[in-house]
């Protein structure tokens, strides 16, 4: 058989215990003559620095993609194929290695395209397909990669494994307009129209600094905002502040703490939004997360602009997509923002922290999480176990366990004494709003 030693790089994504497969999968391209990519740490469990992710997949021209249930979990594998279909010019072949058992369900944009089944059929006939796919795509007469969007292989059918309506083509899955980076005004002027909700995914967010009042505006009209920000305290947020400067000169010193800082400021000024809107200040919630997520999102009522986490920049700085939020396109982004919701960390804005609060608590060996310095200002405050647990949401001995965590950062035993710790490292005060 020919081989194709120049062929463009393929990019190979895939969810850590799909390993073995994917190494004998690589093993028999790389025999065929292609040029692949991928995670060799992955393979023994590790991970590789994002950058180099990023630049592998900035070189690549064609993804393959292994579906399976463990990827369909792996929010890496997702940011992997959603930053690679983001480029038009770029084409992905979905590999399907096991079938999605309910409730999992194979995303729209990928059910859109053709692929190749290594379930249904034998791994040598499943080769043999993907090897004419590929072959097609790189030799499509004009010597490049076929565009995405609207381009499906012709060469072979896909078997008819999916539901009927999730076969939606992408070019009609509602995307309006890309934005080159985050138009503002735009989004300001929607917030000024809101009535139903307000939705914002991101590290922080500085839009409502010079633009407070129409959120607030928003909320006294009935509009529920919902802001999903990164815990400052989390591992997350440090790595994002090493992210941005990817690719920086050398002589630019990078701050671990500039993405938490930013953070912070955010809450403060969302807290001081929140005493500001009065009696509709239940209309403004705020949720902290722990995870990567696959994007950003800002949604007033029925459009949203979707953006991607970008390595070496900002998120405001890169390509947005605006689209409808009930469109298919749509719709799988407000699912996302639902799921991260639904699993990330209220805070209390009427209850948030001072300066000298974050100042005093940093200068500590140890600093409290933001949720342990929630929960001592909520003894502080004389509340029982149960009623912190009531407030906050969560079970009783998730606020045991943050009790003992603290007790122990602040080298303490009871009650009492952490309330006298407290006050004394400058961690609590007897007046908690900003």
């Amino acid at each position: 058989m020919e081989r194709r030693d120049s062929a463009p790089r393929i990019f190979v994504s895939f969810a850590q215990p799909d390993a073995s497969f994917v190494q004998w999968l690589t093993n028999e391209l790389k025999t065929l003559g292609y040029n692949l990519w991928l995670d060799q740490s992955a393979i023994l469990g590790g991970v590789q620095p994002f950058d180099r992710i990023q630049n592998a997949m900035d070189q690549s021209a064609l993804m393959l993609l292994v579906i399976s249930p463990s990827a369909s979990k792996s929010h890496l594998v997702k940011s992997e194929w959603m930053y690679f279909l983001s480029d038009s010019h770029k084409r992905v072949i979905p590999l399907l290695l096991e079938p999605l058992a309910p409730p999992d369900k194979i995303n729209f944009m990928l059910a859109s395209l053709d692929s190749v089944d290594f379930y249904r059929a034998d791994h040598e006939t499943a080769l043999a397909m993907l090897d004419q796919a590929l072959h097609e795509a790189f030799e499509d007469g004009n010597g490049e990669a076929q565009k995405l969007l609207g381009a499906p292989f012709a060469s072979f059918a896909t078997p008819d494994r999916f539901q009927a309506d999730d076969r939606l083509p992408t070019r009609d899955a509602g995307i309006l307009h890309m934005h080159e980076g985050m138009p503002l005004t735009a989004f300001v002027n929607w917030i000024s129209e809101a009535r139903h909700v307000v939705r914002v995914l991101s590290t922080w967010t500085g839009a409502f600094v010079d633009y407070a009042e129409p959120l607030i505006h928003a909320a006294r009209r009935g509009a529920r905002v919902q802001i999903l920000l990164l815990d400052p305290s989390s591992a997350f947020a440090r790595q994002r502040s090493r992210d941005i400067y990817l690719g920086a000169p050398d002589q630019v010193s990078v701050d671990a703490n500039e993405v938490p800082q930013n953070i912070r400021t955010s809450i403060r000024q969302l807290a001081s939004l929140h005493a500001e809107i009065g009696d509709s200040s239940a209309q403004l919630e705020l949720r902290l997360y722990d995870l990567l997520p696959s994007c950003s999102i800002h949604q007033s009522d029925d459009r949203a602009l979707v953006g991607f986490f970008p390595h070496a920049g900002r998120t405001t700085t890169f390509p947005m997509l605006e689209t409808q939020i009930n469109s298919p396109f749509g719709k799988h982004f407000e699912e996302e923002f639902i799921h991260i919701w639904d699993s990330s960390m209220p805070v209390d804005l009427a209850l948030y922290f001072a300066p000298e609060v974050e100042t005093a608590n940093r200068a500590l060996l140890a600093p409290l999480s933001a949720r342990e310095l929630e929960i001592l200002s909520l003894i502080c405050a004389g509340l029982s176990n149960q009623e912190i647990a009531d407030q906050l949401v969560v079970e009783i001995g998730t606020v045991k366990k943050h009790i003992n965590n603290l007790y122990s950062k602040i080298d303490v035993t009871s009650r009492t004494r952490a309330v006298l710790r407290g006050l004394e490292l400058g961690i609590v005060r007897s007046s908690l709003r900003l």
